[in-house]
């Protein structure tokens, strides 16, 4: 998306370093762009982009990635009309890290996928018919592509399978101001296929329609706001799993409310309100079978947070947020699996799930040249409900407190940024394996640092940036299935961006 101010270039590249025995990182990309016309009645624009990343591991760590990607986009406007078009391609290669077992040794699997390649056409166009009345259109076509590769270091066959999905779809939205009053509505469809070769994946062709409509008042010269939408999405599938279910039919219809207000209630104090109400009428476009072999649910979500700010001073600007997320028949899978034509399912089971919490953020500008923002995220409740049994999860499987820092200073020709994130810890992480109940995840502080300066030199501007991540070289782990999977610890690197 991005769209060139005037004819310009850019040339970043960067190399970083990990402790230990990891090879260097490095990263390079060039940006060239230029804009025409510029007159009232026509303008327009031009740019093309390129990347190549590649981080290599070393084979005890067997968590490399590498990837290659170009993009060219331009667009222009024709009195009351606009239009931009896109195209974006890029494949790499990502290694899932080797896990660490709990007796302290290294799991033998070897699990990679290599290619990796996604590709995007899309194109956006509008109409202004008057200063209040807007139409938009847009098309789009997306792909991508898979190889998986599974196997063990001690065992050199490997198991194969690709994965190919393809989505193109439309949209149209108009939107009309009414005095203080915005309206939009509009309808899209999208028609996805997937071709699969292979246990773990599925073949299927859906197509989904779907349209949307919402509301915007604004009372008190804009200081107080309502806003309310709707959205309604409905799935026409036409071959689905591998199971022989859910072919040529309608499944019941998405339906999402969300509705919010905004209040300046003083020069000092601002309130804000949000609402989700949201009801998956379907579970998917797959044959999602329960352990006891009852009809799943149909998933529902209520969404509620509410914020209250204030402006004390410009050094200390305080806010207060409390939300609370209740979702029911919520599907997760369990470690029982049966066997279809050679392939193997995951039973599924449902529970209802509830989260509620606070969030504590203090901002502020110290001074001149410093910013600061600091914030702490409280769990009151995170409890699961399933079969009549409730199992609080806070501390068990996500954190209960969640600390960020964040501090920004400037001096002179050199800006300096400092980011500090504490995270409780917890001891369950589940995957299509089952729960496990391992214990010792989290429950780390990470800092982030860099520097920066730009350089005139002539017509280049040079901007560099020395940056360190995980200063304090925490091995953190945050997942376990087959493994504890750790961080690689402290990073050093250098940027420089080249810009003409």
């Amino acid at each position: 998306t991005k769209q060139p101010k005037k004819t310009q270039a850019i040339l970043t590249g960067s190399v970083e370093k990990s402790v230990g025995d990891q090879p260097t990182a490095d990263s390079e990309s060039l940006y060239l762009g230029t804009r025409f016309g510029g007159s009232s009645r026509f303008s327009g624009y031009a740019g093309a982009f390129g990347a190549l990343m590649d981080r290599p591991s070393q084979e005890l760590w067997f968590d490399g990635r590498s990837s290659k990607s170009g993009m060219v986009n331009a667009g222009f406007n024709l009195g009351k009309f606009n239009m931009n078009i896109l195209a974006y391609k890029d494949s790499g290669d990502f290694e899932m890290q080797r896990g660490v077992r709990e007796d302290g040794t290294i799991d033998n699997a070897m699990w990679y996928y290599d290619p990796l390649k996604a590709s995007v056409l899309s194109t956006d166009m509008g109409i202004q018919w008057t200063p209040s009345q807007t139409t938009l259109l847009n098309f789009f076509k997306t792909k991508f592509e898979q190889e998986e590769h599974n196997g063990s270091f001690i065992n050199t066959t490997m198991r194969e399978s690709s994965y190919d999905e393809e989505t193109e779809g439309m949209g149209i939205r108009h939107n009309a101001v009414f005095g203080n009053t915005l309206f939009q509505a509009g309808g899209q469809i999208s028609n996805s296929n997937a071709l699969s070769a292979g246990s773990k994946w599925n073949t299927y062709d859906t197509r989904v329609i779907g349209w949307s409509a919402s509301v915007e008042q604004k009372f008190l010269e804009g200081d107080l706001t309502f806003d309310a939408g709707y959205r309604q999405d409905k799935k026409h599938i036409d071959e689905s799993g591998a199971e022989d279910v859910n072919e040529d039919v309608d499944m019941a219809p998405s339906k999402v409310l969300a509705a919010g207000t905004f209040w300046r209630i003083t020069n000092t104090y601002t309130f804000n309100g949000r609402y989700y109400h949201g009801k998956q009428g379907t579970v998917g476009d797959f044959d999602m079978r329960l352990v006891d072999d009852a009809t799943p649910h149909p998933e529902k979500q209520e969404r509620i947070e509410l914020s209250v700010s204030a402006d004390y001073a410009s050094f200390f600007k305080p806010a207060f947020t409390w939300f609370n997320i209740d979702t029911k028949n919520k599907k997760s899978s369990t470690s029982d699996t049966y066997e279809i034509n050679d392939a193997t399912y995951y039973y599924y089971a449902e529970s209802d799930d509830l989260r509620r919490g606070l969030e504590v953020m203090v901002k502020g500008k110290i001074l001149k040249n410093t910013t600061y923002r600091a914030s702490w995220t409280h769990m009151l409740k995170n409890e699961s409900t399933s079969d009549g049994v409730t199992t609080d999860s806070i501390g068990k499987s996500n954190p209960e407190n969640l600390y960020s820092f964040a501090l920004t200073h400037n001096w002179n020709a050199y800006r300096a940024n400092l980011s500090v994130r504490k995270v409780g810890e917890w001891q369950n992480s589940r995957s299509p394996m089952g729960m496990a109940e391992t214990g010792g995840l989290g429950g780390y502080t990470r800092i982030d640092v860099n520097l920066k300066r730009d350089f005139q030199l002539k017509n280049i501007l040079l901007n560099t940036t020395l940056f360190c991540r995980n200063l304090g070289n925490e091995h953190y782990t945050t997942r376990y299935v087959t493994g504890f999977y750790y961080d690689r610890g402290r990073t050093l690197g250098l940027e420089l961006s080249f810009a003409y």
